[in-house]
């Protein structure tokens, strides 16, 4: 594949426009057009300047010219990929110590140990979590002004990283004692179609309230529950949850809508994931049609794996299966239309600039496309503008989830709207655009 040089993006700020504090410079290195623009639009503001390549060899020219303080390195690239490139670039005089954070839709224990040994700092997953990478960069961004000042003591730094695995175990106990309690709760947020507005569907998202703790984010509990094995558990308190509130819905009106809820790959891999859902929803006496499984892209690399034979199953019998946070993580067209899926969610980040670049429109378009081509009803997420809406509807987007067309709220809520069958105007409080 033939590489273009690396240039600013138009998001990028000079360092002669900002005089307010240090401009940093982050080369995201990755050969999806669309990763780099994401990211590129993520990661922009006015202390830092974003530079892109599309392969390693144009990585390795930019950096022979100029010194950048961070380099966000993708790890499956044609040619020369991001394990040689990473090798390479630590040869590079300039950039003996310059943070190298590696980003892949691998995740086994050799890809991840060939990283650090080629000389990265960092490993991420694909699809990444864009609020957790921030962190990891500003933590990095943060160490390079550190290192101007006196050393930290080693009495300080071992406080602070004892007092951080205090509040993990912490979370950890009382997470666990309040998923076997049944008392977390899930609140519900509307998806709606986008020409009729009516409510086709909503998203289980779980909130932890935490008596000794008090409002725990999601963002922070449920990657411990991850760590901690304590996601299976979740995940089941939620399907039940979901199975339960389906079956009211369906029994309250004539046009009963799915549920969707969150699963980890981690879950989907059980060998016994399939006869739980089956299970409940014989208990619940619930067509398969109105559980909708939500997975992220990362766990669809793997055609033969265990949790793919899952999801097929699933499919088989009438379960709904949306590939979430589509565009953000290991997007493949070739493979798409061969996997379980019924849905595609393209994530917010792709909805937000909607109405402000020109760029935005192209891209979100060849999403729709694309999942219509393969026969999927296409979701945006994180619609929050009327123009925002107009633009997916004239783009034939189906189904609208976001702030605009409702909030997320309890289930009485949810409940009365689904029995008055009224569309996304009425209980967002304003009109969504006619």
């Amino acid at each position: 594949m033939t590489t273009n040089p690396p240039i600013p993006l138009k998001q990028s700020v000079s360092s002669a426009e900002d005089k307010s504090g240090p401009l940093y410079k982050i080369l995201v290195v990755d050969d999806d057009l669309s990763m780099r623009a994401l990211a590129t639009q993520i990661l922009s503001n006015a202390n830092t300047e974003v530079l892109v390549a599309d392969g390693g060899h144009s990585a390795l020219s930019v950096l022979q010219e100029k010194p950048v303080d961070l380099i966000l390195l993708d790890a499956q690239m044609p040619g020369l990929d991001g394990f040689e490139t990473c090798k390479r670039i630590r040869a590079l005089e300039a950039c003996t110590s310059t943070p190298i954070i590696m980003t892949t839709g691998l995740n086994d224990e050799k890809s991840i140990e060939t990283a650090f040994h080629q000389g990265a700092d960092d490993f991420v997953v694909k699809p990444i979590n864009w609020p957790i990478l921030k962190q990891r960069i500003h933590k990095f961004m943060a160490q390079m002004a550190v290192n101007t000042r006196p050393a930290a003591s080693s009495n300080q730094q071992s406080n602070g990283k004892q007092a951080h695995n205090d509040r993990e175990l912490t979370i950890a106990s009382l997470l666990k004692r309040d998923i076997a309690a049944q008392s977390l709760t899930l609140i519900y947020q509307p998806k709606v179609c986008s020409e009729s507005k009516e409510i086709v569907g909503a998203e289980a998202l779980c909130r932890w309230s935490s008596k000794e703790l008090g409002v725990v984010s999601p963002g922070e509990f449920i990657p411990l529950a991850e760590k901690y094995d304590l996601i299976n558990q979740l995940t089941d308190y939620v399907m039940l949850e979901c199975m339960a509130k389906a079956k009211q819905l369906a029994d309250l009106s004539d046009k009963p809508i799915p549920i969707s809820f969150n699963a980890s790959a981690k879950c989907v891999a059980q060998p016994d994931f399939v006869f739980k859902v089956s299970r409940q929803l014989k208990e619940f006496d619930l067509s398969p049609g109105l559980i909708e499984i939500e997975i992220t892209e990362n766990l669809m690399i793997d055609r033969a794996s265990v949790a793919i034979r899952n999801l097929f199953q699933l499919q088989h019998i009438g379960v709904k299966i949306a590939i979430d946070d589509f565009g953000t993580g290991y997007s493949s067209i070739s493979y798409l239309s061969q996997l379980p899926a019924n849905v595609l969610k393209i994530d917010r980040s792709f909805v937000a600039p909607l109405g402000d670049e020109n760029t935005a429109v192209k891209i979100v378009l060849a999403l729709i496309q694309l999942g219509h081509n393969v026969g999927l009803q296409v979701v945006a997420e994180g619609v929050e503008t009327s123009i925002q809406f107009k633009l997916l509807r004239d783009m034939e987007c189906d189904v609208i989830q976001g702030y605009l067309t409702g909030k997320p709220m309890d289930f009485s809520n949810l409940a009365a709207l689904v029995g008055m069958n009224k569309g996304a105007s009425h209980f967002a409080g304003r009109s969504a655009t006619s």
